[in-house]
């Protein structure tokens, strides 16, 4: 039951934070979903396509935040699940892939190596 509450809370706080996206206020959309992803974190049961999305929002407020070294962190975290889950589409793939390809540009730092067909090479 408790863990329903929480899924519940996180439901609605990822969709207040999209509501801020949609009027540009970035920050509170940030801290919100910073406030989803610590409950999906801690719950065994969470859905991971969920987590994976919703570390690549934070990534993507991140980006246009100019955060760019936290836009990497939660952009890798967003991949690396995206590459083990089976029911990932590949476009949000590509896309998170994509992303985090402009965010490591920006940071100067060497594109990654192809071999997953996304840019990236799963890092483990």
């Amino acid at each position: 039951m408790q863990n329903d509450i929480l899924r519940r809370e996180a439901d609605r706080l990822r969709h207040v934070s999209e509501t801020c996206i949609q009027q540009g206020d970035y920050l509170t959309a940030y801290q919100l979903l910073k406030m989803v992803v610590e409950i999906e974190e801690r719950d065994v049961g969470a859905d991971k396509t969920a987590l994976a999305s919703d570390y690549h929002q934070l990534g993507w407020i991140c980006f246009s935040l100019n955060g760019m070294h936290e836009a990497q962190q939660y952009l890798q975290q967003a991949l690396d699940l995206r590459l083990v889950s089976s029911t990932q589409s590949a476009s949000d793939t590509q896309k998170t892939a994509e992303l985090l390809n402009q965010v490591t540009s920006k940071l100067g730092l060497p594109k990654p190596v192809s071999g997953t067909g996304f840019g990236f090479e799963a890092q483990r």
